[in-house]
């Protein structure tokens, strides 16, 4: 859930709410770098996963520092869930006194009705000193999905060693003093990797939250593990994924004790709505109203940072039918 200001008050909403209607702040100041970092494969950081307000620093060659002033948006389009998460907002001195003013109203909000957005409140967290982490450990995958550019995935770049993520992370713990890290490992498939556990396990004895994006292909043992580091979304892919297995696993997961989050997130193909609900309605009742789930809207294949190209594209998503849309929008009742 993301916490809006609109011109009728302060509003919650769904993410995929604003990424399928509503994401359109080229002029607005973006919070890049304040309380979100991207971390590429090269250690290059970003305030940003769209990489806009450049390079930060890399944290191999410790350079890193971070931003004091918002940026104005570029791009005609913000398309990526991590980053509708950052504050955004058309007045430059809301970045003076949102955290305390929304940390003291979170819980009074209401949903977002079709009101006028002014302020887009994500990545607040315990306040200033909570920096949240996206970090691509590598490209390797062991799925090939039609939407998902080589850019981003393919099944041969070299994992990650432990050793030299640890060069890394302790770098960006020395750049990030006093500040709480929430990271979350993504890739590629990050849980494929001879070293993952190992890496999850080191940040969490400095007292960091660990989630992970996963696709699920993992043993439940070690995605119970996961879960109990701090969390994972699962990713569901209609191309590759065995619906009944993916099931079993989930239910033997809520059979074990769990203490962290466990998202799903359901890559939604066009034509495809009755095998989504026929998913969700085979769970088992009582482990539905646990779950926090998403489902989500694909955008064309592309490479990765070609902005002038997604620009002049004013149909990014895929081409859904309204019913398709209302369930990205709200989910299933």
């Amino acid at each position: 859930m993301i916490i809006v200001d609109t011109d009728k008050g302060l509003r919650r909403t769904r993410t995929n709410y604003l990424k399928a209607n509503r994401n359109a702040f080229k002029n607005w100041y973006c919070g890049v770098g304040f309380n979100f970092l991207s971390i590429k494969t090269s250690g290059n950081v970003y305030g940003s996963v769209c990489n806009q307000g450049g390079s930060l620093g890399n944290i191999y060659k410790k350079t890193l520092k971070l931003p004091k002033t918002p940026i104005r948006c570029p791009i005609k389009k913000c398309y990526c869930g991590s980053d509708l998460y950052i504050l955004k907002s058309k007045r430059k001195e809301d970045f003076k006194y949102l955290p305390s003013r929304y940390t003291k109203d979170f819980n009074k909000v209401d949903y977002l009705k079709n009101e006028k957005i002014k302020t887009i409140v994500g990545y607040w967290g315990d306040g200033e000193n909570h920096m949240r982490i996206n970090w691509i450990m590598s490209k390797r995958c062991n799925y090939d999905c039609s939407y998902c550019p080589s850019s981003v995935h393919d099944n041969f770049s070299p994992h990650l060693s432990f050793e030299k993520f640890k060069i890394g992370f302790d770098s960006l713990l020395e750049q990030t003093t006093g500040k709480k890290l929430s990271i979350r490992f993504t890739g590629g498939e990050p849980t494929i990797k001879p070293d993952y556990m190992k890496i999850v396990r080191y940040v969490k004895s400095f007292d960091c939250e660990v989630h992970t994006n996963t696709n699920g292909t993992a043993h439940p043992s070690k995605l119970i593990e996961l879960i109990n580091a701090g969390g994972i979304r699962l990713s569901i892919h209609q191309e590759f994924v065995n619906h009944d297995k993916m099931i079993e696993k989930i239910e033997k997961i809520y059979t074990q004790k769990i203490t962290g989050k466990f998202n799903i997130e359901y890559m939604l193909l066009p034509g495809r709505l009755k095998e989504c609900k026929d998913f969700f309605d085979s769970l088992v009742p009582e482990f539905f109203p646990k779950l926090a789930y998403a489902i989500t809207p694909l955008i064309q294949k592309g490479e990765e940072n070609d902005w002038k190209k997604k620009e002049d594209n004013d149909d990014i998503m895929y081409d859904y039918s309204e019913e398709e849309l209302e369930v990205i929008e709200n989910g299933f009742s």
